[in-house]
């Protein structure tokens, strides 16, 4: 069950500036210090429910971290290559008889972030699409990129 009663300590300023305005020989000036000894509370009618959530995002394929991709060395066996990134989500061979692994980790569908309630929608992160390509010839590895 939510909070129906809040503290709020800036509403004794109307107050203090009404005992202000009530006795003519009292000056409350701009700098003047506020001191509560107690909280203020306040009662509220109806519940309040605040929810903040973040960009929530699903994604499909491989994810191959920053921290595999710098595993696997331009040479390393194929094999090695593929216990470490996984089985790729596309291969294809080429004419000369070498092969390259891709590996991608797209966004398929987004839900709507806090951005849109508090700021500009161009401020809104964008989901990213990441591949890696990984080149292989006579079962070892003869380049990489990620990007």
């Amino acid at each position: 069950m939510l909070l129906k009663q809040f503290v709020f300590p800036v509403v004794a300023l109307p107050m203090i500036a009404a005992v202000g305005c009530s006795n003519p020989g009292v000056e409350i000036g701009a700098n003047a210090a506020l001191k509560l000894d107690q909280p203020i509370p306040i009662q509220l009618a109806q519940p309040i429910e605040v929810r903040i959530s973040g960009l929530a995002v699903d994604y499909t394929g491989t994810f191959v971290t920053e921290q595999l991709y710098n595993m696997v060395q331009i040479g390393s066996s194929s094999e090695y290559a593929r216990a470490i990134y996984g089985k790729p989500d596309e291969e294809s061979t080429l004419k000369d008889g070498s092969a390259v692994w891709k590996y991608h980790y797209r966004p398929t569908s987004s839900q709507g972030s806090i951005f849109s309630l508090l700021g500009k929608k161009d401020d809104e992160p964008k989901p990213e699409h990441i591949v890696t390509l990984v080149f292989i010839k006579e079962d070892k590895v003869s380049g990489k990129w990620r990007g």
